[in-house]
């Protein structure tokens, strides 16, 4: 019969337990690291609806202007006057700058779930860029507007209805400012 050598056997015992050990605080961690990203998904997607809570409490005096339009603003891009291009810039456009700008920088720190904000709010940025370029013109609009929320002009600009306006069209981009 072989001999054991009693001090081999604890090592290899000693090793077994320290691997266990070691595989167990991996799964734990894994597990925390796994609670954790969810409880910071959980507080994003909490956060974001936080904003669309804002963003409609700070909107309502605005909104109650804009209900004297005789036609939505949709039809109304389509040709609009001076005279509704100057309210729907002071009633639509201006309040959802500084709102936009905050959500620009919500989604820039990762504070927020854009793509749950886009799905709310796709139709407004999308009339809220026409509104812009329309008041101005493309290049105008770019350079004092859209670079203030340049992280959202890039996720949500080329998924809006008017993403043909942000592309260089000829007649657009050298056409006059309707307003100063």
């Amino acid at each position: 019969m072989a001999a054991v050598s009693w001090g081999s056997v604890a090592d290899w015992a000693q090793a077994i337990s320290s691997t266990v050990v070691l595989v167990l605080i991996y799964l734990q961690m894994r597990q925390v690291n796994s609670q954790m990203l969810q409880n910071e998904a959980q507080e994003r997607f909490r956060r974001s609806w936080e904003f669309v809570r804002l963003y409609r409490d700070e909107l309502r005096e605005f909104e109650h202007r804009l209900e004297s339009l005789p036609h939505p603003i949709d039809t109304i891009l389509e040709n609009p006057s001076p005279s509704q291009l100057e309210l729907l810039s002071a009633n639509f456009l201006q309040p959802r700058l500084h709102l936009f700008i905050l959500l620009n920088n919500l989604v820039q720190h990762q504070e927020v779930d854009e793509r749950v904000l886009f799905g709310y709010l796709e139709d407004e940025f999308n009339q809220f860029v026409q509104i812009g370029i329309k008041r101005s013109n493309l290049q105008q609009f770019k350079k004092e507007i859209a670079a203030k929320m340049n992280l959202l002009m890039t996720l949500w600009g080329t998924q809006i209805k008017c993403n043909e306006l942000l592309k260089a069209h000829k007649g657009i981009e050298n056409a006059e400012p309707t307003s100063a």
